[in-house]
């Protein structure tokens, strides 16, 4: 019966320190990330959006820029991540050689 309780207790530590504890430091990095927006922020949305902060209207939304004339009020549960954490908002254009392909007819 002990060897019984001391391994169910182990596969909970190793359960606890493999899967519980890092999920519960990325809520807290994230939840930090959430308060500490501001204007001009460049930010993803979960929807895939990329858009500029430009208000922060209350505690929870936020005036989000997403193309010349186009904003959107957003809670701040819908972002994801800082854009400049994940890539940057402008993409280089692929690179095209100056050769053509000519098909054969």
């Amino acid at each position: 019966m002990d060897g019984t309780l001391y391994q169910l207790l182990i596969l909970f530590l190793l359960f606890y320190f493999f899967l519980i504890r890092p999920e519960l430091k990325k809520a807290k990095k994230h939840q930090e990330m959430l308060s500490a927006l501001k204007k001009g922020d460049k930010v993803l949305t979960r929807g895939g959006l990329y858009g500029t902060i430009t208000k922060v209207e209350n505690d929870n939304d936020l005036s989000l820029k997403i193309a010349d004339g186009v904003e959107v009020v957003i809670n701040k549960i819908g972002i994801l991540s800082l854009a400049d954490e994940q890539t940057s908002i402008a993409a280089p254009a692929p690179k095209t050689s100056g050769k053509t392909k000519k098909s054969k007819k």
